[in-house]
């Protein structure tokens, strides 16, 4: 496999790159920085050689070598092979250019994967060690024949710009540029990593406040439903007291209605968020016997509930409120009795729950605007103001409606339809899960 091709490999698994790791400016600064006080040309490549910062302080005799199409290409490869011999070697390269100058090739590694090199040098050394690879001008066809781009033939006065350095001096230039970018490399990596490391801490801390607020939640809920359970045995308790004096008095429907109200607050301990129809249904009947021992309204009331829906799930007291306020708005309209009946089905994923009176009515014209409502989703939703100006019958529809549609969402829909003899249908579907 190409080198360049298992680099690739190895970097893509290891999510890194030079840019990733220490940034485009940040390179640039310290190649400018390294250049200006050295007088050392640099410049940055990528495991790949392909150039990301700008030249520095290139010398006017290599600018005008790279300027020929031949030598262009030359110098090309020359830098090509002083860093593929830092990214096999993975350690410093010095080696001289075909065209005579000591050259400087440092690799970037992470975690033993090479990410690039400062490429650098244009240095003018007389005492370079025979040891040190030299570059020929063969590397390209027709190099032989590139005499004049050498510095030994070169005009000295065209090569005022460059740098000398003995071999040492170069050699302790590179070895310190290596270390600032090791330093810098590895200060960047910890950094990253312990900002990783802490988002991801962060990220567990909000996690454990989520559940502990749920945890919150759940223990108040708890402590909600203990309140109103001491609440209701004392109010038993109370209502016991009351309930043997109208036996010693023998007041027989006071003593009825205490039992039926004792019933109720028994009820009322069942869940305060959740209930069964089956529980919902008991409320109802339990608090219409109670509202029965009034003597202005009677309330006739009848259920259709098969018992293999008895266990669907609804918001506590939401169909319960409706029939309520529906009795007590027949109530304060004067009328005798009331007529109320519920019908409970499957129709599909949906539970439909119908209820129906035989005696309030609805504007037509409010009907139209209540229906408008009903559709406005959006509106129940953010749980704005139920309008004023509707009659206490559309307002308790809209109500239940919202109730439903915070527990179950919007597929909850609810629709109402005036009936030809008098009195409301209201038709409550929701989805079964």
């Amino acid at each position: 496999m190409p080198r360049n091709t298992l680099e690739d490999n190895r970097n893509e698994e290891s999510g890194l790159d030079i840019m990733t790791v220490i940034g485009h400016d940040l390179l640039e600064g310290i190649q400018e920085a390294v250049a200006n006080v050295t007088g050392i040309a640099f410049v940055t490549v990528d495991y790949k050689g392909d150039v990301l910062t700008e030249a520095t302080r290139f010398c006017n005799y290599c600018k005008k070598i790279r300027d020929n199409p031949t030598s262009s290409l030359l110098c090309k490869l020359s830098d090509a092979s002083g860093a593929i011999i830092a990214a096999t070697n993975k350690e410093v390269s010095i080696y001289i250019c075909p065209c005579g100058l000591l050259e400087i090739a440092i690799p970037i590694i992470v975690d033993g994967h090479y990410l690039g090199g400062f490429i650098g040098g244009q240095i003018l050394c007389d005492d370079v060690p025979d040891t040190i690879v030299r570059l020929s001008k063969n590397m390209v066809p027709g190099g032989a024949q590139l005499v004049n781009q050498d510095i030994e033939t070169t005009n000295p006065e065209e090569l005022a710009d460059i740098k000398r350095y003995s071999y040492n001096e170069a050699l302790s230039i590179a070895k310190l540029v290596e270390f600032i970018i090791n330093q810098l490399t590895n200060h960047e990596i910890v950094s990253n990593r312990n900002k990783q490391k802490n988002l991801n801490r962060i990220e567990a801390l909000e996690k454990e406040v989520l559940e502990a607020e749920d945890k919150i939640c759940c223990l108040q809920s708890e402590l909600e439903k203990y309140k109103r359970y001491v609440d209701m045995v004392r109010n038993c308790k109370l209502l016991s007291v009351v309930d043997s004096l109208s036996v010693v008095e023998e007041a027989e429907k006071t003593e009825a209605a205490i039992l039926d109200y004792i019933h109720v607050l028994a009820l009322h301990h069942d869940s305060l968020f959740e209930t069964s129809i089956k529980e919902e249904c008991s409320r109802i009947e339990s608090t219409v016997s109670l509202l029965n021992y009034r003597e202005d309204c009677h309330i006739g009331w009848h259920m259709d509930v098969d018992e293999s829906l008895w266990h669907y799930m609804l918001p506590s007291y939401s169909v319960w409120q409706y029939v309520y306020q529906v009795a007590e708005r027949a109530q304060q309209e004067g009328h005798a009795k009331i007529s109320m009946k519920l019908h409970a089905e499957l129709q599909g994923d949906q539970v439909c729950i119908i209820i129906e009176d035989d005696t309030l009515q609805i504007h037509s014209d409010e009907v139209l605007v209540l229906h408008k409502l009903l559709q406005d989703v959006t509106r129940l939703i953010h749980g704005d103001t139920i309008e004023s100006t509707l009659s206490p019958t559309s307002q308790a529809i809209l109500k239940l409606h919202q109730t439903f549609i915070e527990y179950h969402g919007t597929s909850a829909k609810v629709h109402c339809y005036p009936l030809p003899k008098g009195g409301i249908q209201v038709m409550l579907s929701y989805p079964v899960e």
